[in-house]
This record gives C-alpha cells, structure tokens and sequence, in this order.
C-alpha cells in the first residue's frame, strides 16, 4: 500500500475544539460516587487507560460543567507534569458512559479533514510525542497550552488512506499490545514473587525445611552478647521476647538494636550550602527499595561543618518516613557516604556481620508496607522516629540468617534474570510498534 504524503499541516488545521476540565473547589477527595473524574494518572502508555483507582466529581457539579465532558472518539492529552503528551483515545471499549476530564487534561476533537484514530495514533507515536513535547513550556512541573495546536506538524494524507492506515494498524498493533499486556503481567508476577520469598524469609517458611535438617538454637546468648559488645551504644539489648511462633528466634524493638537518627535540610537560601556540592544529599523520593549510589543534588562540606547535616555511612538503611501515592518513598541502603533529608529515618547497622546487616535490610524491605498501614491514623499514613523505634523485628540465629540471605540472593537473581529477558522483548515489542507507525505516516505501508 503506497500513498504520496501531500505534506505536513499543523495540528489547528485539523482541530474543531479543544478544551479542558475542573473539579470542585477543594477538590474530590471523599467523593466515593458520581460521575468518573479522568486525570493524567489514569491514560496509561498503551493509549488505553487504568480506572484501577477511579476518582468522582458529583452528579451536579457534572451538569454544571460547560466544557471537559467525555465523548466517544476524543483524544485526550496531558497537559502538565511528568507525563505531558500521553494520549489516550475514547473508543468503544471506554467503560463509561458519562465522564469528565479534569483541569490537567485536554480533550482534542477533530473535523472532517481526519479521522480521529488516525491522529491519535499519529500523536501516539515516537514522532507525535516529539511534536508534542517540542511546545512543552516552563520547568520539570510545566506543561503544554493551547497554543500547541499551531507548533504542532501532522502528516497530511487523504481520508481513503486513513482508513486504511488505521485498520491495519489497529490490526497489527493489536498484537504488539497484546504481547505487552503478556510482559506487564509478568512483571508484576515477578514482583509479587520477589515480596513473597522477603515475606517468607523473615516469618520462618524459607528455612522452615531447614530448621528441620540443622536444628536451630535461641540467640539468646551469643548472638545477643555479640550486639553487647560490638554495639555497645545501645543499653537495652537485653530487651527481646520470645518468638510466639519460632521456638529458636526472638523478637526486639528496633530501638534496642539500632540508633535511628533522621537526616536534616542546610538552609536552602545559603547558597554556599549547595553551589557546588560534592557530597550526596539523598531525598525521600529517591529511597525506592533499592540500593542507592548517587544522588540528584549534593551539598558542601561547609553545610556539614555549619550545620547539624551530618553524613552516614555505606549500608546504612534508610527508611522513607513522608509521602504517599505511586512516588512516595520506601526503604533504600547506602551504597556510598552520604548525608539525607529530614524525611528519611537512618537506621544504622551495628558492625555485628555481614550476614545481619543482610537480613535487616530483607526485613525491612518486606515490612515497610505492614508499617505504615499500621502507622494510618490520617489521611496520609506518615511515620515517625517513635513509631520506626517500636518497630518490632523477628530475629533468627545467626546461622539462620546466613541461610536466608543466601536463598534470597539466589532467588532474586533468578529473578532478576527473567525480568531482565522479559525486558528486553517488550523494548523489540516497542521497537517494532514504533517503526510500523513510522512507515504508515510515510505513506509506505
């Protein structure tokens, strides 16, 4: 199939209406029922969309709405933040009947000079989004506006090759997407593998056949005179209780077994504090159940000699104490010497062993969660030094815990290595999808 591109227009050319969204004043928090609310968060990158977590405006506000009421065959576009220029279009398999955008989308509407799949695929594409972004106005937290219609160059092709474009790319793409739905899945079966072997190292039921083989005897004694001597700061180690339920294991607050520090913030207004910096200043965004190697910002050696900024060292552990939703922070380790914001709990790890430092960290990884669940007296369920301090943690015999880092380690290498294969066939996935796009508006399909 061959057709001769006329040329490029822009995209007002084949624009009837562009408008955008509201919601209440304050907001929709609270509202459980009404008519769905659909924001950035909810196009995903298949041009679909993810109504896993569904927000409402009421009934009234709706009607009241002159202008970002859904129809069936719109595009939507984000307008501002992170994901400025995902589109998402509005076909039959779009689950509502009525809904509205909110302020940060645009719903893009077409005349008669295009059909309205074919620019949402063309806006879709590795090339479309260029477009798009190329109009992206303002810092990291900015965004595109209406005057994006005229930077905007669309292929120009007859309505007869349109449609045949977009059913044969629905046809082939169909697949691509389907592959990438297989691969998603399997990553998100890969993460749930990974937090069920953490789960069962620290409750026992990975070296529960173990146990059975080596017999296991209650660290009361040695281990915990190893943390006396070795760890000598921390005066109530003798406080533990029995395991209820791992006749050799026992249970101890945090506090007994670590200093927990928090990190600080040098004046922002002193430049010398920052301009310049050489030394890691970790924020609670960046501590994402990872090991951390760098930083986004550094600040000076005069912040830590003026200041109460001080620098921890390699492995200590830190625990995000702030925020909510998909970014908020988790549980990180230090890979490097680095100082930390005052929203990150340092628990510092004795010297005792390797293999212990190991294991805490596997704890923590696989209880933050249940932590701040618990921790859920608001609306944002935030820690603190008091909470992260009574935090009780199941501790094995020293044996044991050499054991489950060990069977962790292997296991999430394994892990590691399917998702590293998973990985690479969704980018071919990719690759291809956005040559097949490429080719079509070439007019070369």
């Amino acid at each position: 199939m061959q057709n001769s591109q006329v040329g490029n227009k822009l995209l007002a050319f084949f624009t009837s209406d562009l408008q955008s969204g509201s919601r209440p004043k304050g907001g929709v928090k609270g509202i459980e029922l009404g008519v769905p609310s659909v924001g950035g968060e909810h196009l995903n990158n298949h041009g679909n969309f993810d109504f896993s977590s569904v927000r409402f405006v009421s009934e009234e506000f709706a009607k009241k709405m002159s202008k970002g009421k859904i129809e069936s065959n719109d595009i939507l576009i984000v307008k501002d933040g992170a994901t400025t220029g995902k589109v998402s279009f509005v076909d039959k398999t779009f689950p509502y009947e009525r809904a509205t955008v909110n302020e940060h989308v645009f719903i893009l509407r077409t005349n008669e000079k295009i059909l309205p799949k074919f620019l949402f695929w063309y806006l879709w594409s590795k090339n479309g989004q260029t477009e798009i972004l190329k109009n992206f106005q303002g810092s990291a937290q900015g965004g595109i506006n209406r005057s994006f219609l005229d930077g905007v160059e669309v292929p120009d092709h007859a309505i007869e090759y349109q449609e045949k474009i977009v059913k044969k790319i629905d046809s082939i793409l169909s697949q691509c997407w389907s592959d990438q739905a297989k691969f998603q899945k399997a990553k998100r079966l890969i993460s749930k593998f990974r937090q069920s072997v953490l789960s069962a190292a620290v409750t026992g039921k990975l070296t529960e056949e173990w146990r059975g083989k080596n017999g296991s005897k209650r660290n009361t004694t040695e281990f915990v005179k190893k943390i006396q001597k070795l760890y000598s700061r921390v005066v109530d180690i003798d406080k533990y209780e029995e395991h209820e339920n791992l006749s050799s294991w026992i249970k101890c607050k945090v506090q007994n077994l670590f200093s927990v520090q928090t990190g600080s913030t040098p004046y922002r207004k002193n430049e010398s504090y920052y301009l310049n910096g050489t030394i890691p200043w970790v924020k609670t965004g960046e501590v994402q159940n990872c090991d951390i190697y760098d930083a986004e910002e550094k600040i000076t050696p005069l912040a830590i000699k003026e200041t109460n900024t001080k620098t921890f060292p390699i492995n200590t552990i830190l625990i995000a104490m702030y925020g909510e939703g998909k970014t908020r922070g988790q549980v990180g380790r230090l890979k490097i010497e680095a100082a930390t914001n005052q929203a990150c709990a340092a628990l510092v790890n004795p010297t005792i062993t390797d293999y212990f430092n190991e294991y805490i960290y596997i704890y923590c990884l696989s209880q933050y969660s249940q932590l701040r669940q618990e921790a859920a007296g608001g609306n944002q369920p935030n820690l603190n030094l008091s909470k992260i301090k009574e935090w009780n943690v199941n501790v094995p015999p020293e044996e044991e815990q050499r054991e489950i880092v060990n069977r962790v380690k292997k296991m999430f290498e394994y892990a590691d290595k399917v998702e590293k294969q998973i990985e690479l066939a969704s980018k071919r996935t990719d690759k291809l999808t956005q040559s097949i796009l490429a080719k079509a508006f070439r007019g070369e399909l």
